[in-house]
């Protein structure tokens, strides 16, 4: 009875993995190990994955923006008024001669109250 021998294959050497080049290039060696010596076929690990690059959202429309309370409305808020009582409160007239030029005030509101702001267009 005759047994034939069994082949041994080497060892598989480590995956070598470097990092990338700057520009984000790569030799193919670096990712390739032999499946078998003795046949010509390579294996591709998971590690040849490109990164994707660029912004995922290009093109995209942007998102629009939430609807926050201007700053006299919460100046109104905290005092506790509505739009019936805004012309009958001296605070809020007292803020919006101050803010009258740097925030919003409704129009209706500074006519009624006779203040005209100062536009700075000149």
């Amino acid at each position: 009875m005759v047994l034939s021998k069994v082949a041994r294959f080497p060892k598989r050497r480590p995956l070598r993995l470097r990092s990338f080049t700057p520009h984000g290039n790569f030799s193919m060696n670096q990712f390739l190990t032999p499946h078998r010596p003795n046949e010509g076929r390579m294996i591709i690990h998971l590690a040849m994955v490109h990164k994707k690059r660029g912004n995922p959202n290009w093109g995209k429309p942007l998102p629009s923006p939430l609807a926050v309370p201007t700053e006299f409305e919460g100046v109104a808020l905290r005092l506790g008024l509505t739009k019936e009582t805004y012309s009958s409160s001296s605070q809020l007239r007292i803020w919006c001669q101050r803010n009258g030029n740097r925030c919003y005030v409704p129009e209706w509101l500074l006519k009624e109250w006779g203040i005209n702001p100062d536009v700075g267009w000149s």
